[in-house]
């Protein structure tokens, strides 16, 4: 070691006597280490005082700085070395040297920490208590109030600080105090002249802050104090009452309201403070704005009231007290025509369904997209609320016959038999056929298959009893058997079965896909077909042992021949289905035996998608490392694995696709929806931190001009809220 780097050792670790005879020795006492650290910056950040006198002694440079601008009396103030600052300053220290980047002089960084003495030490010796720093323009005393620092905010304030100062964006040291919950220093700064009202360039104030981040005493104060509770702040459009609805408490509605603020503003989203506390569950907070004249049957620019979103949120006793308000149970959105029975039962909520029948919803309702509740239960397969919902079944009429329909009439009768067999509306089935509809199809267009793709088992009734043929095949030699069980409509499957419906192999693929129990259990009880007894647990074609992660199994079907590439009915391949699972031996056996990695099922998703969406991170690792152009491959959606990622939240797989390049702006075509907005609306709160840190881009909007923030504060997230906020 030379002795240049001796003596910065030996500063570093205090050592007066080697630093003494290196001194002795004509060492550089200036010299610096690769960052710039020379040996006095190096003895005042461990706190070697005697080490630091000696240096000055012997002519260090007491304002020498490292590669990025730390001197002496900034590591000094950082650590709380009150007598090695003492001495620098002594020695002529320049006071407020500053951090190169950031512009933080040595008061910002003793603020910062609390090291109160060292505060009143440095104003001493005049530190500037003014002086803005580079980034954001932020004083000393924003610092201190934000940290809640009582007795250097009052050293501060004693010499001259600006209680009303202003950060580049036009925060205050209030707004600090008041955002961080600091009680006795927002009433501190009100008496020495702050500026209660004071907005930000976002609109927002003080009180805005303080009801948003749950701080009832603070907001108390600055009620108090004149704090205007009717500003709107400029990203959404919001007053104090909206900013606590989102995020705060009863309390501070309560107060807000008894200061008169109005129970029926709306945002620019149109949310009143009603819808919001109804979907976030707070009844008590309800409850007064009810009494306080709420609206309670607003709409939100998306359609929504109240009880929609309690009832979307399963909010069983706020549904109960709307409804005894008086509450329009049936009530369709205006941006989709769902009622609220119907979001209950699409988000599985079975007590809130229950009460909405037992309140007189009514069940026949279709929403725009022509589902009634029971259609949204089903498709979900929410099975209990399905049974609560399901129609009661309707005689099944004698077979109808219908003379002197012209061909024009009959094909009109089938393009409304086709419409019907969607929505599931078994009345205009009836009509349709009555009126001359081909109930047979051709390949591309069977009745019966998409009835059973679409779980209407009486409609499927129906149509064999008007003699549709049960075994009728589609382009892809799919029967209505094979989309009803693969979508586990165990109705459809019983009638499909009764009426001689062929289990073939493709049927049990299905099942090896999904294996509903249910349906296993009628496909083993059907009498007539002896060869599903045999398939079912004991068939180990090689699709169904990657996906339950058989390695010996896969060997086998290998060895006898089976293609490794061979597909399912919707595509899938063995290590699409090993990779959803996480069977990350089998994902390596399968390419090393030539499994093609850029396959995609008929979604459009390849293995890597599958993984990504099912959160299996060592597998998405591997075939990443395999082929980081995997990335590029987008599903039929045109979303790609990070996505995928981001709404289900798997962090572990945000943070591997990132890492090998996966843009975490990217953009989805038809709605334009990015990463972020789709953590942001699924709440996934570790994944937007991750995203924020990784460059993602908090401004950016949908096609529909809606923001991550938009749909953390609509989904009700304030953490994530507040998150993008900063």
């Amino acid at each position: 070691m030379s002795a240049e780097n001796q003596l910065i050792e030996s500063s570093k670790t205090g050592d007066v006597k080697g630093v003494s005879d290196l001194l002795k020795k004509g060492v550089n006492i200036n010299i610096k280490d690769k960052d710039g650290g020379t040996p006095l910056i190096w003895a005042s950040e461990k706190g070697h005082l005697e080490v630091v006198k000696i240096l000055l002694e012997n002519g260090a440079d007491v304002n020498a700085a490292d590669n990025v601008g730390w001197t002496s009396l900034l590591i000094a103030s950082e650590k709380g070395h009150f007598e090695i600052i003492k001495t620098l300053l002594e020695n002529g220290v320049e006071v407020d040297a500053n951090i190169y980047e950031t512009g933080w002089t040595s008061l910002f960084v003793a603020s910062k920490f609390g090291h109160t003495d060292i505060v009143k030490l440095l104003i001493e010796n005049n530190a500037n208590v003014n002086y803005k720093e580079k980034r954001g323009g932020w004083t000393a005393l924003m610092i201190a109030s934000e940290g809640g620092f009582t007795e250097i905010i009052n050293s501060l304030l004693d010499k001259g600080a600006d209680a009303n100062s202003k950060s580049n964006t036009n925060w205050t040291p209030l707004m600090f105090a008041a955002k961080n919950g600091h009680t006795k220093i927002t009433q501190l700064l009100i008496e020495k002249g702050a500026e209660v009202n004071a907005v930000t360039n976002n609109g927002t104030t003080a009180l805005m802050d303080a009801a948003g981040a749950d701080h009832t005493e603070v907001v108390e104060i600055l009620l108090d104090n004149g704090a205007d509770i009717d500003i709107v702040e400029k990203q959404i459009g919001a007053n104090a009452l909206i900013v606590s609805s989102i995020a705060g408490n009863s309390k501070i509605i309560k107060l807000l309201l008894d200061k008169g603020a109005d129970p029926n503003f709306k945002n620019d989203h149109g949310f009143t403070a009603i819808i919001y506390r109804a979907g976030i569950g707070d009844l008590d907070s309800v409850k007064l704005l009810l009494e306080k004249g709420a609206d309670i049957n607003a709409i939100n620019q998306h359609g929504e009231n109240a009880l929609m979103r309690a009832s979307s949120k399963g909010h069983v006793e706020i549904v109960r007290l709307l409804l005894d308000e008086g509450a329009k149970i049936d009530e369709k959105s205006t941006a989709n025509g769902l009622t609220a029975l119907m979001v209950a039962a699409d988000q599985g909520h079975i007590e809130t369904v229950k009460l909405l029948l037992e309140r007189g919803a009514n069940t026949e309702l279709h929403s725009l997209g022509l589902r009634t509740a029971y259609d949204y239960a089903r498709l979900k397969r929410f099975r209990d609320i399905e049974d609560l919902l399901k129609p009661p079944s309707e005689p099944i009429p004698e077979i109808i016959k219908k003379k002197n329909i012209t061909k024009e009439q009959a094909e009109k009768a089938t393009k409304e038999l086709n419409d019907a067999l969607w929505s599931g509306d078994i009345n205009r089935v009836k009509i349709a056929i009555e009126n001359g509809a081909d109930i047979h199809g051709s390949k591309d267009n069977r009745p019966i298959i998409i009835a059973a793709r679409n779980g209407h088992a009486n409609i499927v009734q129906l149509l064999i009893d008007q003699g549709a043929d049960v075994n009728a095949k589609d382009t892809t030699d799919a029967t209505a058997l094979i989309p009803a069980v693969g979508g586990q409509y165990r109705d459809v499957v019983k009638v499909l079965l009764e009426n001689g419906a062929h289990v073939t192999d493709d049927v049990m693929m299905a099942t090896t896909i999904h294996r509903p129990p249910e349906i296993i259990r009628m496909l083993k009880a059907a009498p007539r077909y002896v060869a599903v007894k045999k398939t079912i647990g004991e068939s180990k074609e090689l699709i169904e042992a990657a996906r339950n992660g058989d390695l010996e199994a896969v060997k086998a079907a290998l060895k006898k021949g089976e293609d490794v590439n061979k597909r399912t009915g919707d595509e899938n391949t063995a290590l699409m289905k090993a990779a959803y699972y996480g069977h990350l031996d089998v994902v390596k056996f399968l390419l090393e035996k030539g499994a093609d990695i850029n396959l995609k099922d008929s979604r459009g998703n390849s293995a890597l998608l599958q993984a990504a969406w099912s959160g299996h991170a060592p597998v998405v690792k591997f075939l990443l490392e395999k082929n980081k152009n995997l990335l590029k491959i987008k599903n039929n959606l045109d979303w790609t694995a990070l996505m995928q990622a981001s709404l289900e939240g798997h962090i572990e797989v945000a943070k591997i696709c990132i890492e090998y390049g996966d843009d975490v702006n990217a953009k989805e075509k038809e709605k334009g929806a990015t990463p972020l907005i789709l953590a942001s609306y699924a709440g996934r709160f570790l994944v937007v931190k991750l995203l924020l840190e990784k460059g993602a881009d908090p401004k950016i909007t949908d096609n529909g001009g809606k923001t991550p923030l938009d749909y953390a504060i609509e989904e009700g997230n304030p953490n994530i809220a507040e998150l993008l906020r900063k």
